[in-house]
């Protein structure tokens, strides 16, 4: 098992693509402990400027801890899906313990462990835009608590 630990991010990751190169996904796994110290801990970023195809995000992690967020993940491509897994306690100390956004088809979150944040356990939204649909679900298989907010909002 690994230690992630950054001053500010533990992971900050970002992918832009464009017409030329339409069909790359992003893919994030950890088997350790992720420590964002006065940041997020797992920042993932994809955004896809040729709507056409299909990409994905995929996050998988064990154990995080954010000072903010514990995983903020934000996926932009019509056709694609935005899946977060996690094995592990999460927790955004002063934020969200997830905060998930997909612009595209699919936003899925299964969490086999607790998540917890200071304004949000869970936040998730799902927005597709024009003729696409979009589908969210959320599998909590642990405690998803917030002291100042909703424990899961969708």
């Amino acid at each position: 098992m690994s230690t992630i630990t950054g001053f500010n991010n533990g992971i900050y990751a970002y992918l832009e693509n464009s017409q030329y190169n339409p069909n790359n996904s992003m893919t994030i796994t950890t088997t350790g402990t992720v420590t964002g110290l006065n940041g997020i801990d797992i920042y993932a970023k994809y955004r896809q400027n040729f709507q056409s195809n299909e990409a994905n995000t995929t996050i998988t992690t064990n154990k995080v801890y954010g000072a903010t967020d514990g995983i903020r993940a934000y996926h932009r491509s019509l056709l694609g899906t935005l899946s977060i897994t996690t094995n592990g306690v999460i927790k955004g100390e002063t934020g969200i313990g997830i905060n998930a956004r997909n612009y595209g088809n699919y936003l899925n979150i299964v969490t086999n462990d607790a998540v917890s944040g200071g304004n949000g356990g869970i936040s998730a939204i799902a927005n597709a835009s024009g003729n696409y649909v979009s589908a969210l679900s959320i599998i909590a298989n642990g405690d998803v608590t917030s002291t100042n907010g909703t424990g899961i909002y969708a």
